[in-house]
């Protein structure tokens, strides 16, 4: 920037110089003493810088000017000091201080540098403005701007000027307005004051010069400026007169004279004094003097351009490093300013990078990337200068490598390959370059660069092979003996499948490719002469030991990889077969004299991918027939593979004979008489088996079954007994012959035995369900198989015809009325009419109506010798009561329900078929019924089964015993069938069950019409589930006798079964436990179907379904539950349980359980309560977080641990599982709060005793 303070120019003029002036002559045109018009020209010598010729102008108007020359005369600038004595007189009407002046002589010097100039000289006049002036104008507008009074004398030495002082007045005006704080700047015209002692002070108009220009940063540092370099603001630079002393300092920056940019670098020195100036008469004078300029190294700059390049002074470099970076001296021409004084700086540059191992060859130094110490690294170029550069250095402990110092220029690094690796990529660096193979070149530095990652990437060298072996079982797995191939040819593949390198394995099998840059590869092996199997690839997850084919996969080798796993089992392929032979003597073994048999169809078995026969989803089979001579081969096999040859379409009327007789195997027969296969056989690599034969013969065999039940009717629940015989009627053995009986679904429980005779063997002696037996039958030999089952309770559907009736007789009637009354009953579509009458002395005496109440407990007889109190069906008083039922169609009778039994209730029964109504009964008709009985009975109220069997009728006449006196009851219930003819018309279905007999493979059976049997059996419906057991007590279910009732064997059950509250078949069946595997329910602890109880099993399915909580025992287990006789020890559990199986069992056998509101608490709720204690307080065997009933002690939980339950539990309610006892703290998921085991026993003990639901209702009746 410019040093504005003018205290450069006013350091440069001297304190004195001697003034020489002409007295008188005052310069009025331009001539050869004069430069320009002025008032007079003054000539300074001895004044260094100033000396020359100089338009001069007079200061003070009142003063003498003299002519003549003045040593000493004192020198001023008319910007600095000026002593008041100078300027100030007696005649200026100015104070003595002389600031204002400073102001005037700035218009002054205004006016010499914009009037005065040489470019406005017009006829010898200054035209400014379009307005002419003189001199004397300008003379006149000086004194008058100083204030001095111009006089007539004054005005005599102006020469020609405007005498009205109007031009000089406008020039004042010009000054004021345009010069005020006016400061001249290099290359103008400075107001410099000479005064002689005494003499007139004179005003010089001095031309000034100027120096400067630019510093600028020289980015390639070739000395010159050029376009894309830019200046370096805030530079020093000093400016020094010819003997090195400072004249002013600068720095550099923006130009403040120029608005239009911002410079930066520039400087300037001025205005300047002249060192060369022209004289009066034009003539250049010798220099009186020089300048220098001094540049200092910029802050952040180390080096200087080179010194004056280039022929363009304006661009060159003038800081001379020899010079202590000064300039040459330096003359000024009047006016110049001199803008080639130049400086250019730049910093020098460096070039970095490493060599390092490229572990994953990406040509990028990862941080996990080691470097590579002590490796060369060269750099050459040439600097901006022109200069050849030459450098090398080595790469430290971590690979990295620094060229520093360097000048700007183009480079070039070239790395000396390490011995140990393999060339990897290289990086160019931050500079730039071109890359070539371990040389980056056209590196380009510029001032203070730092050109980083310059890198070369090197590779450790990579290698790959293993093992070429011959894999006898061609498992694909090198086995332990198994031996390599030597000679072997293998090549490696490139990614392209392109051969990079070829070799052979040695005597080991072992081959090897090293020196290998990173990359993909595939192996590929040649199979030699005579090897024409290649193992299964990839058979091992261990990949150090299978097979990788003929070409292996792709490997990826990073850097340093050695990948020793890449290897390929070969083998020789064997072959395997012989002979079919014609066996004339059965005897198993190839006679000389037995030829082969053609045309017979082998098929060969192979294991398929895991070779063995076993796992048949992937097995394969080749098929070949036998030749003219009866042999077969098959080739081309895999050793380790298992084979199984098998023999078919064998001639007509041949089987196969015996096989493995004999020790000698290439002679004996190896096909199964019953299948036509061989045994397995795996083969080696290369061999070859003609072991594997087949004899057959010509045989006349015959197999046949018989079966039958001896029924052709059968009921649900009945069991049935079919027996069946297998027999071989011809002279051949049949082994592995197959008797076969599958069971229809309608057919349950079935079991059976079976008694061989006649020499037959391997036959399983006894079974469930059904028959699948593998047997052998000898010639004549023979298998009696004896079938029990149960008819399915649900085989067929009840049809409303043939179901039971129960007719309830319980009313209100009055205790007396008209006598041959009649009560009338309908059920089920069926009506009854019922009468009473009686008679005297028992034995042909009078017969008589009487009256038939229906009262509270069922019917009743008034007759007349009785009160009302009394009534019942009696014999007492001398007159025997009789009642008359008649149905509106034929039914069977079955039972009739005694109450209020007084006495005895011995009684007769009647029974016929009329087809008119009878209104009156005597002897006759009574002697004309079909059926009558006497049915002895208790004084308890009971159910009596009468009409056993079960005779048809439409008339039923009951009377209290005819020939007793002591029997008195009513008549509540009367269980009644419809016709059961019809029954069987209307609803049947056929159980069909056949048997089979079927010949094994190779046995000719020549009639298989009498292979199969089939018996077949019309099924009748039985009665439905009663309305309600008649079980008041739950010590019933514990009886040996009434454990009929649910032991799962059909048709078994007590004589009650019969009577109307009884179940009717056993519970463990259909209809009232109604799962897929009849008799069986679903144990949810072990996932399969076992014979017993699932407690819980509301909807009777026999499994736990979403929502139902169950228990489960097996039936010896709820019979030693239910039978309090049987508890092993004191334990509360079997108590609980002993309620909990009895409830069930009513439950199942009809037993109602839930009253009318759902909030009651019936017997369904405790029920379930008494399931969530069990399962509470019993260990948790299938991990649900609940227990399974296993109580300590209980048959069949040997492997249960379920300690013993202290007492104090039982009266225990439980709030969380968290509060039950340790050991059964995990049974989470029960349903809590829970009731005490008391609480729920007493509710249970009590629905079963009678009271049924919650409403104290009791149900059932004695058994």
């Amino acid at each position: 920037m410019a040093d504005n303070t003018l205290s450069i120019f006013n350091s440069t003029l001297p304190t004195t110089a001697t003034e020489i002036l002409i007295r008188d002559q005052q310069d009025t045109s331009t001539t050869t003493k004069s430069i320009l018009p002025s008032y007079v020209n003054v000539t300074i010598t001895n004044g260094g810088l100033l000396n020359g010729s100089y338009d001069a102008w007079c200061i003070n108007a009142t003063t003498n000017l003299n002519g003549g020359s003045f040593n000493n005369a004192s020198v001023y600038s008319s910007y600095g000091s000026i002593p008041t004595d100078i300027l100030y007189t007696d005649l200026q009407t100015v104070a003595s201080d002389h600031d204002p002046y400073l102001d005037k002589l700035q218009r002054i010097n205004w006016l010499m540098n914009n009037v005065t100039e040489a470019a406005n000289l017009v006829n010898n006049k200054y035209r400014y403005n379009n307005v002419d002036y003189t001199y004397g104008d300008v003379q006149l507008a000086i004194w008058k701007i100083l204030g001095d009074p111009v006089d007539t004398t004054d005005s005599g030495t102006l020469g020609t000027y405007d005498t009205t002082h109007q031009k000089a007045n406008d020039l004042i005006a010009l000054a004021v307005t345009n010069g005020t704080d006016f400061v001249p700047v290099a290359g103008q015209d400075f107001g410099v004051i000479v005064k002689g002692l005494n003499l007139q002070p004179i005003l010089l108009e001095v031309k000034t010069a100027g120096i400067g220009d630019f510093v600028w940063e020289d980015l390639n540092a070739n000395g010159i400026q050029e376009a894309n370099e830019s200046g370096i603001d805030g530079a020093t630079v000093t400016l020094l007169n010819e003997s090195g002393a400072v004249i002013g300092t600068t720095t550099t920056g923006d130009n403040s004279k120029t608005t239009i940019i911002v410079e930066k670098g520039w400087y300037q020195f001025g205005p300047l004094l002249c060192n060369i100036t022209v004289n009066a008469a034009g003539v250049t004078n010798a220099p009186s003097g020089f300048y220098q300029v001094k540049f200092t190294l910029p802050n952040g700059f180390n080096t200087v351009s080179p010194y004056l390049q280039g022929n363009n002074t304006y661009l060159d470099s003038n800081t001379n490093p020899s010079n202590n970076f000064t300039s040459t001296p330096i003359t000024l021409v009047t006016g110049q300013i001199n803008k080639t004084v130049d400086a250019g700086f730049f910093n020098l540059a460096s070039l970095s990078g490493s060599v390092y191992v490229d572990a994953n060859n990406n040509g990028v130094r990862d941080a996990n990337e080691t470097g590579i110490a002590g490796t060369t690294i060269t750099l050459t170029g040439t600097d901006a200068s022109g200069n050849t550069v030459s450098r090398t250095t080595t790469t430290d402990a971590n690979g990295n490598y620094t060229v520093d110092n360097l000048r700007p220029g183009t480079y070039t690094l070239t790395e000396s390959q390490p011995s140990a690796y393999l060339d990897g990529k290289d990086a160019v660096g931050t500079q730039g370059g071109t890359l070539n193979n371990d040389n980056i070149s056209s590196i380009t530095l510029t001032s203070g660069t730092n050109g980083t990652g310059n890198n070369f990437g090197e590779l450790t060298p990579a290698s790959i092979g293993d093992r070429v072996w011959l894999d006898n079982n061609a498992n694909g797995i090198q086995d332990d003996g198994e031996l390599g191939i030597s000679n072997a040819t293998v090549k490696l593949l490139n990614a392209d499948s392109t051969v990079v390198a070829t070799t052979t394995t040695g005597s080991d099998g072992l081959y090897s490719f090293t020196n290998l840059q990173p990359g993909d590869y595939k192996v590929q092996f040649v199979q030699p002469t005579g090897i024409n199997g290649v193992s299964p690839a990839n058979a091992s997850s261990d990949d150090s030991v299978d097979s990788d084919g003929l070409i292996s996969d792709v490997v990826n080798l990073s850097a340093g990889d050695n990948d020793t796993t890449v290897d390929s089992g070969l083998y020789k392929t064997a072959s395997l077969g012989n002979f079919v032979f014609n066996d004339a003597n059965n005897n198993g073994i190839q006679d000389t004299t037995e030829a082969g048999v053609s045309g017979v169809t082998v098929t060969l078995t192979s294991g398929g991918t895991d070779g063995l026969i076993s796992t048949t989803g992937d097995n394969t089979t080749l098929t070949t027939t036998t030749n003219a001579s009866g042999s077969y081969n098959f080739d081309g096999l895999t050793p380790g593979q298992q084979y199984q040859v098998g023999f078919s379409n064998l001639p007509a009327g041949y089987q196969f004979t015996q096989a493995n007789l004999g020790t000698d195997d290439t002679v004996d027969s190896d096909a199964s008489t019953s299948t036509g296969q061989t045994q397995i056989v795996t083969l080696a690599s290369g061999e070859n088996n003609t072991t594997v034969d087949a004899g057959i013969y010509q045989s006349t065999d015959d197999l046949s079954i018989t079966k039958t039940d001896g029924l052709t009717i059968v009921t649900p629940g009945q069991q049935i007994t079919y027996t069946i015989a297998a027999q071989n009627n011809g002279l051949i053995t049949a082994t592995n012959a197959l008797v076969s009986d599958i069971m229809p679904t309608n057919l349950t429980n079935v079991t059976w035995t079976s008694v061989a005779s006649g020499g037959a063997t391997d036959n399983q002696t006894s079974g469930r369900g059904s028959i699948n037996d593998y047997v052998t039958l000898t010639a004549g030999s023979s298998i009696t198989y004896t079938v029990t089952g149960i008819v399915a309770a649900n085989a067929v559907s009840t049809n409303s015809t043939g179901s039971l009736t129960t007719f309830d007789f319980n009313g209100s009637s009055s205790t007396d009325g008209t006598d041959g009354n009649t009560v009338t009953f309908k059920k089920d579509g069926i009506s009854v009419t019922a009468r009473a009458f009686s008679r005297v002395d028992r034995t042909n005496g009078a017969w008589n109506n009487a009256y038939l109440g229906s009262y509270s407990g069922g019917l009743a007889v008034t007759d007349s010798s009785e009160s009302t109190s009394s009534d019942r069906v009696d014999n007492v008083g001398g007159r025997d009561n009789y009642v008359l039922f008649q149905f509106s169609e034929s039914v069977v009778v079955n039972q009739a329900y005694l109450q209020y039994v007084v006495n005895d209730s011995d009684m007769s029964v009647w029974i016929a078929k009329f087809n008119n109504t009878i209104t009156t009964l005597s002897d006759s008709i009574l002697n004309s019924f079909g059926f009558t009985e006497i049915n002895l009975g208790s004084s308890s109220n009971r159910w009596a089964d009468i009409n056993a069997n079960q005779n048809l009728g439409n008339t039923l006449v009951i009377a209290a015993k005819t020939d007793d006196t002591e029997d008195k009851f009513k008549i509540w219930y009367l269980d009644v069938q419809k016709d059961v003819q019809k029954y069987v018309a209307l609803a049947t279905v056929s159980l069909t069950n056949t048997a089979t007999v079927t010949a094994p493979t190779g046995f000719t059976d020549t009639n298989t019409s009498n292979n199969s049997a089939t018996d077949t059996d019309t099924v009748i419906a039985t009665p439905t589930v009663p309305s309600a057991p008649g079980v008041p007590t739950p010590d019933f279910w514990e009886n040996c006798d009434w454990q009929k009732f649910w032991d799962r064997i059909q048709g078994n059950e007590p004589s009650q079964k019969t009577q109307s509250n009884f179940a009717d078949s056993d519970l463990l069946f259909a209809p009232y436990t109604n799962s897929e595997q009849p008799g069986k329910v679903l144990d949810p602890v072990s996932g399969s179907y076992d014979i017993g109880l699932l407690i819980g099993d509301f909807n009777r399915n026999g499994k736990t379904d979403a929502g139902e909580n169950t228990i489960f025992y097996t039936l010896d287990q709820a019979r030693q539950i239910v039978d309090s006789n049987l508890h092993p020890n004191t334990d509360k559990r079997y108590d609980l349980g002993h309620s909990l199986v009895a409830g069930w069992l009513n439950y199942l056998a009809g037993n109602p359980i839930d009253t009318g509101n759902t909030t009651d608490q019936d017997e369904r709720y405790y029920i379930n309560e008494g399931i969530n204690w069990l399962r509470a307080l019993t260990p948790d065997e299938n991990g649900d977080n609940k227990g399974d009933g296993a109580i300590y002690q209980m048959t069949g939980i040997c492997s249960v641990n379920s300690p013993h339950l202290a007492n104090s539990v039982w009266t225990t309610s439980f709030g969380r599982g968290s509060s039950l006892l340790s050991a059964y703290r995990s049974n989470t998921n029960v349903l809590y709060p829970l009731d005490s085991g008391d609480l729920i026993n007493s509710n249970l003990d009590g629905y079963n005793n009678s009271l049924g639901l919650a409403d104290n209702v009791s149900y059932g009746g004695n058994p």
